[in-house]
Formats: C-alpha cells, sequence, structure tokens
C-alpha cells in the first residue's frame, strides 16, 4: 500500500479547522494510517511499544469527537517522553467506530488526534498511528481489534519484531489483538475501561502484566534494543 509519512514539526494547534478529505491520511474510508520518519526504524528489525489510545493515552470520553475534550491521563506524557528516550517505536493501534456508526467523521477524528499531539508537546512522540471505522458489527473486519491487523500492517511498516514487543490496552480485544498478531508481552492498565476488563483478562491471559496506568508501564523485563 501508498505510505503516509511525514515528520510531525512541533505542536500546531488545528482545533476548529477541519481537514478536507485529500488532506487526511486514509488507504480507504475506513482505514486510517500515518507514519512518522519511517527513516528512523526501518534499518533493522526491532521491538515496539503498541498503545491503544482512548482509555490508554486519553481519557475515555466515548466516542470523543470534541479536540477540546480531550485529556491526558496523568503521567503520560512524562511516559512517552521517558519512552522515546528507549529509541523504540511507539505505534497508537485504536477501533473508531464512531465514524462507521455515524456519530462522527474522519475529519473530528483527525482534529482530535492533532489536539493530543499539542498536549504531549513533543517532537514525534510517535512512530505511527493506525485506525479503523469499522462498525462493531464488522467482526471479520481485519483492522477491527480484536483482529490483528492494524499490528500485523505496523510490523510491515517499520520492520518490527512482534515477538519481543509490548502491546498496553484497557480492553480484552487490545490484548487478544496482540496475541493473535504473536506479540508476547502484554500489559493491561485499570484506566479506561480497565477496572470492568480485568477479570476478563485474567481470565484469558494469566501472564498478563497488571498496572494501574500507561503512566506505571515498567519495560525493563522487556527485550529492548541492543
Amino acid at each position: 500500500m501508498a505510505i503516509f509519512e511525514h515528520t510531525h514539526a512541533g505542536p500546531v494547534s488545528l482545533v476548529g479547522v477541519l481537514p478536507k478529505p485529500n488532506e487526511m491520511p486514509l488507504l480507504d474510508e475506513n482505514r486510517w494510517f500515518e507514519i512518522y520518519d519511517k527513516s528512523r526504524y526501518s534499518s533493522a528489525e526491532t521491538p515496539a511499544i503498541f498503545l491503544d489510545r482512548d482509555g490508554v493515552i486519553i481519557e475515555e470520553k466515548h466516542y470523543l469527537q470534541d479536540p477540546e475534550q480531550v485529556e491526558l491521563y496523568p503521567g503520560v506524557a512524562e511516559k512517552l517522553e521517558y519512552l522515546c528516550r528507549l529509541k523504540l517505536p511507539i505505534v497508537v493501534v485504536t477501533n473508531q467506530s464512531g465514524i462507521g456508526q455515524g456519530l462522527f467523521g474522519w475529519a473530528q477524528y483527525s482534529l482530535v488526534h492533532q489536539r493530543i499531539l499539542d498536549l504531549l508537546k513533543m517532537d514525534q512522540p510517535l512512530a505511527a498511528v493506525y485506525a479503523n471505522a469499522h462498525h462493531p458489527t464488522e467482526t471479520e473486519a481485519s483492522w477491527r481489534k480484536p483482529n490483528p491487523g492494524m499490528i500485523l500492517q505496523a510490523a510491515a511498516d517499520l520492520n518490527i519484531c512482534l515477538e519481543s514487543s509490548v502491546m498496553v490496552g484497557d480492553k480484552w480485544v487490545d490484548l487478544d489483538a496482540a496475541v493473535r498478531a504473536g506479540i508476547k508481552h502484554l500489559v493491561h492498565v485499570e484506566t479506561g475501561h480497565g477496572v470492568r476488563e480485568r477479570p476478563t483478562v485474567i481470565r484469558h491471559c494469566p501472564g498478563v502484566e497488571l498496572i494501574d496506568s500507561l503512566a506505571h508501564l515498567n519495560l525493563d523485563s522487556f527485550c529492548k534494543p541492543q
């Protein structure tokens, strides 16, 4: 597939300015992908840190479409800044079924995404972002978690070693997608839907690491690039 790639030059607020369809990195009407400076990660296979978005990076707001309502969880910006210093690709993989249900569109999603980047106040905090708009009934859609399509696409795009990678999510579908993709290091947070989902996560994945929030992520036990 064609790769939409650019370098994020720092916080530039786009709140209130709706992007045009040809200005958005869409593979098709249901799939969004955005890669930041691919050359940084393509020279050798490397582990990556995969993150869900809503409920992990930002507060769960139930079909968030207003950039003014975006709130980072405490300590997330500092944790992402630390993770960036490890030179590991940080990849966001997110279901956005509100688009498929007609509640909002990709333009609103784009503004929310830009607001997240603004709040992080970092130059290139993410290696890539993959999102899908599939309706919850589209259970066979390869990019809709728990299917592993977004993770597998990221691995192909960024030369990622999935076996050594980490997935952080607040729902079982996040971790199930990771398992199906071959990721062995699974982390579950209590933020977002985490409290409700934790019994299901423990039942299906007894080896999962349980933490309070992304701010408490510790990679000491995981593989790191040499």
